[in-house]
């Protein structure tokens, strides 16, 4: 009987042990995740960024270059104003693109740069010209229904 609940003290050091390692590598992920801190900043203006937030990926080509760092509504033209932190040194054309995009039909939603072809380059507190918004997936029947109706 003796043998029986050192056995089961012993599972039980583990089990606490495992969770004690998954703790404490959830917190370290976090912490490296926050410390990621991007020295230029770009803005940009969309009438709808619905699933963006603060946090969320900036991407060119499918790699991160950078996060959002702030999201603004403007009372006086009802646009969603966003700060993002960008990958210092990347020359972003100023005829680029910053669109909402999702990752895929039930994935998460980012911010994707699609580049321009312009020899003038954006700076450090510049703000893209080119927006691209969400659609929501009624807007999009909404459309398909318009299409087909007024054949």
């Amino acid at each position: 009987m003796e043998g029986k609940k050192s056995f089961e003290a012993i599972i039980g050091a583990v089990i606490l042990l495992i969770c004690a390692l998954f703790v404490s590598h959830t917190v370290k992920i976090g912490k490296i995740q926050k410390r990621e801190t991007y020295k230029n900043v770009l803005h940009a203006k969309f009438s709808n960024i619905d699933g963006i937030k603060v946090g969320s990926e900036v991407k060119i080509a499918g790699l991160r270059v950078g996060m959002v760092e702030e999201t603004t509504l403007n009372p006086n033209t009802f646009q969603v104003e966003v700060k993002i932190g960008i990958k210092e040194g990347l020359n972003i054309p100023t005829d680029s693109v910053l669109a909402v995009t999702s990752s895929g039909l039930l994935g998460g939603k980012f911010l994707s740069i699609k580049p321009g072809a312009d020899d003038m380059f954006l700076t450090n507190g510049s703000s893209f010209s080119l927006t691209q918004s969400t659609m929501n997936l009624e807007d999009l029947i909404g459309k398909v229904v318009a299409a087909f109706t007024s054949k």
